[in-house]
């Protein structure tokens, strides 16, 4: 349902219907599958009027063209210690900035068509071109075309005054499709696990900080009986944990896991993706399936949501959905997006994820926000142009979104 079209107060004002209309990009990208909505389609970075935006986005493509000028050839007999180094003065730079410029010039050698919407547009940056480098490094080089086409779906606008996609957003594709790609049954691979330890190391004021490498599916299964423990006892997470560990108390915990079937990828709550193994391991500890499409549509006649709304609205939105704001969805209120009192009924469709600083905003009218039927959030400023943040979570239902019709695809290669 269009939850903007059930409440008077939230009809679009004659400035909102302009900005609907228009305007169309500097610098249209031209796809194959993009059809006439998507063509008017834009980055709220590259329609900003302020001169911020057009500054740094020059500042993305120049910064691409000058290290792949500078990126030493693959066969070239370079010690990296030297070359860190003297980049680093050259550029007074700190030698960790040279290995993100680096890391970024060697994805785009890599995947020249990616590079070209990256200049096309100037929407991304340095430290994200080095994120996704080091995320696919264990990807094959003959299965970089793959990758390649979901990047440059990803990073291309199907909505107007869309946010950039998030890092965690882009983390969570690029791994769930690597277990796709790399765990096809045709090649039987597997996907190294994490390294698993144990350590401790002092503090300056005679504390000891305790590191524990896991399994993030473990992780996340220790830390919700931590938080269950702490919630129901009143008191601090290291306390919470020292009476786990002195059995003191028991932890029951709820996790909940997405997927649309059984051998299909599945996503733990809090956008943990996983791969055969784990999907193994969890599979045998599902005690209660529940059916959340069925509940997608449901209206509860009071104001609490039910839990199983929530896990429909944790697993949409991922995190906050506020631009630039990644809290993760576990940690945000549930919120109306029309309010409660003002008639905005507790349905799947009115309700968001949002950190409790964006629910204030939203809630004392600084900022104002609204929902289309696609999960997308329109939100105003006053003074500004509107974002439009779009859901990230594995139930994210973006029905004309690149990412989201290609799971399909990659599931099936």
């Amino acid at each position: 349902m269009n939850t903007q079209e059930t409440h008077p107060n939230s009809a679009p004002s004659e400035k909102q219907e302009a900005w609907r209309r228009g305007p169309i990009p500097e610098h249209p990208w031209e796809h194959n599958n993009l059809n006439d909505v998507k063509l008017n389609a834009f980055w709220a970075s590259s329609a900003a009027r302020h001169p911020l935006s057009a500054w740094i986005r020059e500042r993305n493509r120049n910064d691409i063209t000058v290290w792949e000028q500078i990126l030493p050839d693959e066969d070239e007999d370079i010690d990296m210690h030297h070359l860190l180094q003297t980049y680093a003065a050259y550029g007074a730079f700190g030698i960790g900035d040279v290995r993100t410029h680096l890391h970024a010039a060697l994805l785009m050698r890599e995947m020249p068509r990616f590079k070209e919407l990256a200049l096309d547009f100037g929407h991304i940056n340095q430290a994200m071109l080095a994120h996704i480098y080091r995320e696919l490094r264990d990807v094959p080089k003959e299965k970089l075309a793959e990758f390649e086409e979901a990047l440059i779906e990803m990073f291309s606008p199907f909505t107007q005054a869309q946010e950039v996609p998030s890092k965690r957003r882009v983390t969570n594709r690029l791994r769930r499709l690597k277990i796709s790609v790399l765990e096809s049954d045709e090649e039987e691979e597997e996907i190294d696990p994490p390294a698993r330890y144990l350590k401790t190391a002092d503090t300056p004021r005679g504390g000891t900080v305790l590191k524990i490498g896991l399994e993030a599916d473990e992780a996340r299964e220790v830390l919700a009986a931590i938080e269950s423990v702490a919630k129901r006892e009143g008191i601090e997470l290291p306390d919470a944990f020292l009476m786990l560990m002195r059995q003191q108390t028991t932890a029951t915990t709820i996790l909940n896991i997405y997927g649309p079937d059984a051998e299909s990828p599945a996503c733990l709550e809090g956008d943990i993706w996983l791969c055969k193994a784990r999907r193994q391991y969890w599979a045998q500890r599902v005690d209660k399936v529940r059916d959340l499409p069925e509940l997608k549509d449901f209206m509860v006649e009071g104001h609490d949501p039910r839990e199983g709304q929530k896990a429909i609205v944790r697993g949409r939105d991922a995190h906050c959905r506020a631009p630039g704001c990644t809290v993760k969805a576990r940690y945000c209120d549930i919120d109306h997006v029309i309010e409660y009192g003002l008639g905005g009924p507790t349905t799947v469709g009115n309700l968001q994820a949002l950190c409790r600083k964006h629910h204030n905003q939203t809630t004392d009218g600084r900022v104002r926000v609204f929902m289309d039927q696609h999960g997308r959030c329109y939100w105003h400023y006053p003074g500004m142009e509107v974002v439009v943040t779009v859901p990230e979570g594995p139930l994210a239902e973006v029905k004309d979104a690149h990412w989201g019709k290609s799971w399909k695809d990659w599931s099936a290669r």
